[in-house]
């Protein structure tokens, strides 16, 4: 039996873009993330995909 485990992965559109009630099931998820976890993915961030490639290239040299 395989079990596969992946962080939580939430859309930053639910808090900028939502209502009250968004906004406030993100926090929530969050939280919860964060505490139970202690890592999460963001979706929907608008920050540059080239950036955030060439981040993820960096950390690989720095880990080697």
């Amino acid at each position: 039996m395989t079990i596969e485990q992946t962080i939580p992965v939430l859309d930053l559109q639910d808090f900028c873009g939502g209502d009250r009630k968004s906004r406030q099931g993100f926090v929530n998820q969050l939280g919860k993330a964060l505490e139970e976890i202690g890592f999460f993915a963001l979706v929907n961030h608008s920050v540059d995909s080239d950036l955030v490639q060439a981040t993820y290239q960096v950390a690989q040299v720095f880990s080697n």
